[in-house]
């Protein structure tokens, strides 16, 4: 079958009912705005995740200077006092 302009064509289905290429539309952005909102979770979990080992790591990192520290004072003292 051919047509002799465009405009001879049929028009295609979304274009005879305009009200399910919106509904499409919508159904569409809210699938998206959903990943999105699944995406950010998972990330702010990954985020809080990796912060409290950092803190961790950070805690006895500063138990191990502390402990140096004192050891030191202490090896200081003992020497004074000999």
């Amino acid at each position: 079958m051919t047509f002799s302009t465009p405009f001879d064509a049929p028009s295609p289905k979304f274009l005879k009912y305009p009200f399910t290429f919106v509904v499409a539309f919508l159904l569409q952005l809210i699938i998206r705005v959903r990943r999105l909102e699944e995406e950010s979770i998972h990330r702010e979990k990954m985020m809080r995740a990796a912060m409290e080992d950092l803190g961790r790591q950070l805690v006895a990192k500063q138990d191990k200077t502390s402990q140096t520290v004192v050891e030191a004072v202490g090896s200081l003292k003992s020497r004074m006092y000999r």
